[in-house]
């Protein structure tokens, strides 16, 4: 996804598809990310409560259209998958 920050647009489920239709990821890699980031909701991050409590959009985690909370995410989340041996 991060090399691919060009077909960020919306959001995170968004990018995946983009990615998928351009034929950079499989869809079982679409499927597994898909599944993936449905399951790590970042609740405990302070970007996403305040996005939920002041101006909530159905559907997505950060505001839409911001890359940068969503690379945040997925760097810890690589890190987090480096340091389980994943």
């Amino acid at each position: 996804m991060l090399d691919n920050e060009q077909l960020f647009f919306t959001g995170m489920c968004d990018w995946i598809c983009d990615l998928e239709e351009s034929e950079i990821i499989t869809y079982r890699e679409f499927s597994h990310l898909r599944c993936y980031i449905g399951a790590n909701e970042p609740v405990n991050n302070w970007l996403y409560r305040l996005f939920k409590i002041f101006c909530y959009t159905y559907g997505f985690w950060f505001p839409e259209g911001w890359l940068w909370p969503r690379r945040r995410w997925i760097k810890q989340h690589i890190k987090l998958l480096s340091q389980q041996g994943m």
